[in-house]
């Protein structure tokens, strides 16, 4: 999903699994809102539908995203794991998101 409010533009991906149309739909967005649900590795029967945190950095990297916030991710889950997969291919803002969350772009 892309949303445009004002001058900035929100770009969501959820359960959409590695696509070239992720950085189509998040091209030049300040913000992209990807789902990863596995730090690095998703096993093969999931592979069409859910993502990677690094490959989501690799994705916002490719769209030109200002900033990237992970999302999704399997309960218990340490969010550093996915946010240091992520840091090795995407450079700019990078965030998890977390229950309550409000931002304001």
């Amino acid at each position: 999903m892309r949303l445009t409010a004002g001058n900035a533009v929100l770009a969501y991906t959820g359960d959409s699994g590695p696509s070239p149309e992720v950085a189509r739909l998040a091209c030049d967005a300040d913000l992209l809102i990807a789902e990863a649900t596995y730090a690095r590795d998703v096993p093969e029967d999931s592979r069409a539908y859910l993502t990677d945190a690094y490959t989501a950095g690799r994705q916002a990297t490719a769209a030109r995203a200002r900033s990237l916030m992970l999302t999704h991710f399997w309960p218990g889950t340490d969010p550093a794991l996915p946010l240091a997969a992520a840091a090795e291919a995407f450079d700019g803002p990078l965030s998890a998101a977390k229950a309550g969350l409000s931002l304001e772009l």
